[in-house]
């Protein structure tokens, strides 16, 4: 079973409908199995969705929703405004606690169950040119690594002192094709990047040590990839009063986080404190919303446009609607043309967030019956 929350953005497959038997988005369903080895579904065609009615259940099943797992590419701002000397910048407001802060989310224990790994920009080369190249930065100086580990403090407590100019572009560009490959290795995980950076770019735009890198162009590469699927959003943590804020929120509301987390670096003490609790683990661990059918029973077919979706929240049982796009609540198939999962859209996902006790009963009807 997959573990993500539904997502709304625009590659998500749906009927073209706005619910239950608008078009021909029911589709053949007999070529899909589910993780458990069966065809739940035979050939039944025609619309999703549809509820249940009075007809009796066939198979049923019910599970509690929790935090899915996740592996976190963290991306950290090395370039030299992290460590120059003077107001504001020197390295003991920036990088220093950066350093620690990061070393003690890595290797708290509270962090069980989540993966991460590190990359840290610009990779200085001979030439500017070459130390823009978006493949450098796919390749991350601590690879995928169960937490917590020591092992990203062996890395950093090794690294030199910040120097470079400003590659955010082509990092988060690599950093993104680094988690998409994640993401398609281990579908059984919520793919995230944690963007840490001053923003601090040359005020010559044309500057190669730039390596090109806009606000406009971060806003879209984040957008892109929060759209696609697998769907990766973005998390934006912004290090000193210097960065623009609303081009920063920007970056993080295209990709799929709302607003970026400002640091001031006036205290490294309160640096280092707010950066940890930036990088809380429930900031980047969403819930667990997609479920797999249940089994048929031998002999049977569930008959995907005949179900029941129930939520227990708060101890409240509320049948949710069919909704094709998720704009709003209810849920809807990962594939409306072959089904093989239940997903929670986006809103009501969200909503159950704080209930630990919250559970999706499904209840099928099977074909003929």
């Amino acid at each position: 079973m997959s573990i993500i929350c539904a997502s709304c953005g625009e590659d998500s497959a749906s009927p073209k409908g706005d619910g239950p038997g608008d078009g021909e988005d029911g589709g053949d369903a007999g070529s899909q199995t589910t993780r458990d080895g069966g065809n739940p579904f035979g050939d039944a065609g025609g619309p999703v969705g549809g509820g249940r009615g009075d007809r009796p259940v066939c198979a049923t099943k019910s599970e509690r929703t929790s935090l899915a797992k996740v592996h976190a590419t963290v991306l950290l701002d090395h370039s030299g405004s992290m460590g120059n000397s003077g107001s504001e910048q020197n390295i003991g407001r920036r990088w220093y606690p950066m350093v620690r802060a990061l070393n003690s989310f890595f290797t708290q224990g509270g962090t069980a169950g989540m993966n991460a790994s590190l990359r840290i920009y610009p990779q200085e080369r001979a030439s500017v040119p070459e130390s823009c190249r978006r493949e450098l930065y796919q390749r991350p100086d601590v690879p995928i690594t169960a937490l917590p580990s020591n092992t990203f403090n062996n890395f950093l407590s090794q690294t030199s002192d910040p120097v470079g100019g400003s590659a955010i572009l082509p990092a988060l560009e690599g950093g993104l094709l680094y988690a998409k490959d994640m993401a398609t290795k281990r579908p059984g995980e919520k793919a995230v990047i944690v963007l840490i950076t001053d923003g601090l770019l040359s005020t010559d735009p044309t500057n190669p040590a730039n390596c090109e890198t806009t606000y406009e162009n971060l806003h879209q590469t984040a957008a892109t990839a929060f759209k696609a699927n697998p769907s990766i959003p973005t998390h934006v943590i912004a290090v000193g009063n210097e960065p623009d804020r609303n081009k920063f929120n920007a970056i993080a509301a295209q990709g799929g986080t709302e607003k970026a987390i400002f640091l001031d670096v006036a205290a490294p003490e309160n640096t280092a404190n707010a950066l940890a609790t930036a990088l809380d683990k429930g900031r980047f661990q969403p819930l667990a919303c997609r479920f797999a059918p249940p089994t048929a029973p031998a002999g049977k077919q569930l008959d995907p446009n005949a179900v029941d979706v129930t939520l227990t929240h708060d101890g409240l049982a509320t049948k949710l609607p069919y909704n094709a796009t998720c704009a709003g609540s209810g849920w809807r198939y990962d594939n409306p043309r072959a089904p093989t999962n239940i997903e929670l859209c986006a809103a009501t996902c969200d909503s159950v967030k704080t209930d630990t006790a919250a559970k999706v009963s499904v209840d099928f009807a099977c074909v003929g019956n």
